[in-house]
């Protein structure tokens, strides 16, 4: 009796446990199946991209956690809840190729395989602005004319102007009601406004060590060349007389080329970023306007009429040696490229205006852009 009694007991136990002696109810079992159909894009599924933000779109079954990484090995990223895009910046380093991976857990602890997604950067980018779909909006394409692509949530937007790693953008625009002072990433998210007052600010200028942008503004009665940090703090100006215009910095971030009206002519002058040292570079009875500096340091080029057209020159930046390298009618706002190679600009050499680039002695001219609207204020 007391053999059958534990022989009974035994059996129960185990019918719990297994659900085996007498038909009880099935016990859950134990999940082991990791999330599946794990699957990422970068910039839906673009081949290039010229900024290092980029936008992920991300898709996995059964998931309720993800881990993201610019390396295979995932080092120093942590889980974070499961969400379907994500802004994302890239690895930084010289043009070529990035990869990102993701790897999905759901809530019992199982981890998927890792997946993964590449991308083309190309830090030769040249950004513009166009109206060839009615409004203004601001575009990039490759130094080779490919890749075009328009910047989401730009519209009436002007003057872009990237900061050094071209992560974000600055710009101005009136979508507040007047024209101020904005940035924005690369990929159309985040916009910043920087400047916040009744009168024009326009025309701003990224310092090559990202630390502050310039811009023209007449809140004090004149048109003169402003100073802020880029995050739109310590706003001041460096420059005191009527019309001066088109700031752009120095490759050291240390002076600014400007144009100006402040001797009855519109001429070329720089200007140490704390408004001393004012150098007047041009002298001439034509227009000398739009100027840019080389990034090497050694070089300025601008946009003048002395010809009779409108076309790019070249000079030192002590103002010596000065020569057009374009011969070509309306060309305008000339702006190097980072290897101090060549020199995009915007002309109507054609019949509308489109971007152009040539070397920087004036061979090769390229058209890079053809379209019934208007391209222009091109920035390297």
């Amino acid at each position: 009796m007391k053999k059958k009694l534990i022989a009974l007991t035994l059996c129960i136990v185990i019918s719990v446990l297994i659900s085996g002696c007498f038909g009880g109810s099935d016990i859950a079992a134990v999940d082991t199946t990791p999330p599946s159909a794990g699957a990422l894009q970068i910039n839906s599924d673009d081949l290039t991209t010229g900024s290092l933000n980029v936008t992920l779109t991300i898709l996995a079954t059964g998931s309720s956690h993800m881990l993201i990484s610019n390396s295979n090995d995932f080092s120093n990223s942590v889980w974070e809840t499961y969400s379907t895009s994500k802004s994302w910046s890239l690895s930084v380093g010289n043009d070529g190729l990035r990869t990102v991976y993701i790897t999905f857990k759901d809530v019992s602890g199982n981890v998927s395989e890792v997946s993964n997604d590449t991308i083309t950067f190309q830090a030769n980018q040249i950004i513009f602005e166009s109206d060839r779909t009615g409004n203004f909006e601001f575009y990039t394409i490759g130094a080779d004319g490919t890749n075009l692509k328009k910047i989401p949530n730009t519209v009436d937007c002007y003057h872009p102007s990237w900061n050094p790693d071209k992560t974000k953008i600055a710009f101005y625009s009136a979508i507040s009601g007047a024209n101020e002072i904005y940035t924005i990433n690369s990929d159309g998210t985040g916009l910043n406004r920087l400047t916040n007052n009744v009168s024009v600010d326009i025309r701003p200028d990224w310092s090559p060590d990202g630390t502050k942008i310039a811009w023209n503004s007449n809140r004090n009665g004149n048109n003169e060349i402003w100073v802020m940090n880029a995050d739109g703090s310590n706003q001041h100006n460096i420059t005191n007389a009527t019309l001066d215009f088109h700031p752009s910095w120095s490759p050291d971030s240390a002076r600014i080329v400007f144009y100006s009206s402040r001797d009855g002519n519109k001429e070329i002058y720089t200007v140490n970023s704390d408004g001393t040292g004012v150098q007047r570079l041009t002298n001439n009875a034509s227009v000398d306007e739009r100027p840019a500096w080389s990034p090497d340091g050694t070089k300025i080029a601008w946009s003048s009429n002395r010809n009779g057209n409108y076309e790019l020159w070249v000079m030192n930046v002590n103002g010596i040696n000065q020569n057009n390298i374009t011969t070509g009618t309306q060309d305008f706002n000339p702006n190097w490229s980072p290897d101090g190679s060549k020199i995009v600009f915007y002309s109507a050499r054609d019949g509308n205006f489109n971007i152009y680039t040539v070397n920087f002695d004036g061979t090769s001219p390229v058209r890079l852009t053809s379209n019934s609207g208007m391209d222009d204020r091109p920035s390297w």
